[in-house]
């Protein structure tokens, strides 16, 4: 086997392309002192409330026999349309939720041994 060695020390030819890498490395040390110590090491708490909303749209589980939403729908099937296990809950878990049901993607459910 050949044992190559290679040096792991960068030279500059140029003093103004050194120099620019000495100030770039300066620069990147001391933001990241200004970080550590000014700023509480980079971490900012949001003091605002906290809340949020989180909305999930799916459609009825009854298919719809209007045959005017159907022709807009190419080869419309609903026998085997499903819900997942989290959908099956009633109410939603989550405090003061909302759920609006609109759309359901169709898959078909195989079970292989």
């Amino acid at each position: 086997m050949l044992k190559l060695r290679t040096e792991k020390v960068v030279r500059f030819e140029y003093k103004w392309i050194g120099l620019l890498s000495l100030v770039v490395k300066l620069n990147i040390a001391i933001s990241c002192l200004y970080l550590m110590f000014q700023r509480d090491s980079y971490q900012i708490f949001d003091r605002s409330p906290i809340s949020a909303v989180t909305i999930k749209v799916k459609q009825s589980s009854i298919c719809s026999n209007n045959d005017s939403i159907i022709r807009h729908v190419l080869q419309y099937n609903c026998s085997n349309s499903l819900y997942d296990v989290n959908d099956f809950v009633k109410p939603a878990t989550e405090n003061g939720a909302v759920s609006i049901t609109t759309r359901m993607i169709e898959i078909k459910h195989i079970l292989q041994p």
